[in-house]
C-alpha cells in the first residue's frame, strides 16, 4: 500500500454483521459495527469502532456499556449540565423565532434547575472507540436549534477522565 510520511495507512475492512445479546443487531460497514437500541425515550444509535484493536475489546467495552447505560446516562447527563447550564440560563433561552404573521419575535424560556435541564437531555448515540473510550452523545429537547452535547469518557465505563463538547 502506500506510504504517507512513512507510516501505512489502516485500510477500512467490512466487518461481518453480528447479532449480540444486549445490543441486538449490529451491521459491520467501514471496520465500525452499528446497531440501534431501544430505550423508554426513543432510539439510541449505537457505533463501536475497535479502532486498531482487536474487536472483541471493543465489544467487551460496549458490553459493560449497555449493562450500566442507564446509571452512565445520568452521570452523562449530570456532566454536560454542570458544563452548560450557567450558559443555558444566561444565553441560551433566549432566542428569536417568527411567529403565526412571518413576524420575527423575541422569545425568553424560564430558567432551569440542574434536574430540569438534565430532564430536557435525551441520549441519542452511544459511541465505543477501542478498549477505553466511550462518548455519549445527547440532544437537548430544550433548544430548538438542536444543541448537542457528547461526554466521552477516556477511561471506560468509569467517567472520570471526560471531555465534555458542544455541537451546533
Amino acid at each position: 500500500m502506500f506510504e504517507l510520511f512513512g507510516k501505512k495507512r489502516k485500510a477500512n475492512f467490512p466487518l461481518p454483521g453480528i447479532d449480540h445479546p444486549a445490543m441486538g443487531h449490529l451491521s459491520g460497514a467501514s471496520g465500525v459495527l452499528q446497531g440501534r437500541i431501544e430505550s423508554e425515550h426513543g432510539v439510541i444509535v449505537v457505533s463501536i469502532n475497535a479502532d486498531g484493536q482487536p474487536i472483541e475489546a471493543s465489544l467487551s467495552l460496549a458490553e459493560k456499556v449497555m449493562k450500566n447505560i442507564s446509571a452512565l446516562n445520568d452521570r452523562g447527563r449530570g456532566l454536560v449540565a454542570a458544563d452548560a447550564l450557567d450558559a443555558y440560563n444566561s444565553d441560551w433561552r433566549f432566542g428569536e423565532r417568527i411567529n403565526d404573521g412571518g413576524i420575527m419575535e423575541m422569545f425568553e424560556k424560564p430558567p432551569r434547575s440542574k434536574a430540569e435541564f438534565c430532564a430536557s437531555l435525551m441520549l441519542s448515540m452511544v459511541q465505543v472507540t477501542g478498549s477505553e473510550r466511550v462518548t455519549l452523545s445527547f440532544a437537548c429537547e430544550e433548544m430548538s436549534w438542536k444543541h448537542n452535547f457528547s461526554v466521552t469518557s477516556l477511561d471506560g465505563v468509569d467517567f472520570n477522565k471526560v471531555r465534555i463538547d458542544l455541537h451546533v
